[in-house]
């Protein structure tokens, strides 16, 4: 992950540790809870901004879903096709909101409808 150097050198020491036992730690102080604390700390800031990149790559999916659907309603109204589009459009946002569908495979799969 792409990280700052201060960021993971904060955790240099941990990865050190991980797979020591209590007995063999050796640093003074480096199991002390404010310590621990301020790792955990660290960790529950970068869920955070996972969580806000997740959904801020939702929200984009959607408008890029919602432009391509409207360019290919275009597309079928001069082909004198009739789509459901809002039978689509649903499956689409709910494809989105489940998180089950990587991004580039959905677009990838709309561009092989148009």
């Amino acid at each position: 992950m792409d990280s700052p150097q201060v960021e993971w050198s904060l955790f240099n020491h941990v990865t050190c540790n991980i797979s020591s036992s209590v007995d063999e730690v050796t640093i003074l102080g480096a199991l002390a809870m404010d310590l621990i604390e301020q790792v955990l700390g660290v960790l529950y800031n970068a869920e955070v901004k996972v969580e806000r990149l997740d959904q801020l790559k939702a929200s984009r999916m959607k408008e890029i879903a919602s432009k391509n659907q409207v360019e290919l309603e275009e597309i079928f109204a001069q082909a004198h096709k009739e789509i459901d589009s809002d039978s689509a459009r649903k499956k689409i946002m709910a494809l989105i909101d489940s998180g089950n569908v990587e991004p580039s495979e959905l677009l990838a799969d709309r561009r092989e409808l148009a």
